[in-house]
């Protein structure tokens, strides 16, 4: 890849695709874990892995309004 290529890569979504995979599996690993080890009951799993899902989808407006202020500054 040529410096010029790099350039033009969206690095906001690069970052943003590879965090939201090790976030996904770092929560499963962990909850697997807690799950097998305390024997947590199932609505509790439930209540945490729909904070799980709204931080996710926290993270692509971040990501978005990140990519947006990034956009803005590349035409100044």
């Amino acid at each position: 890849m040529t410096l010029d290529m790099l350039k033009q890569v969206d690095w906001v979504q690069v970052l943003t695709n590879v965090a939201k995979t090790v976030g996904v599996i770092l929560v499963a690993v962990g909850v697997g874990g807690l799950v097998v080890t305390l024997g947590i009951p199932e609505a509790i799993i439930g209540a945490f892995l729909l904070i799980v899902r709204l931080a996710i989808s926290a993270w692509g407006t971040l990501a978005t309004i990140l990519g947006t202020g990034t956009a803005v500054l590349a035409v100044s």
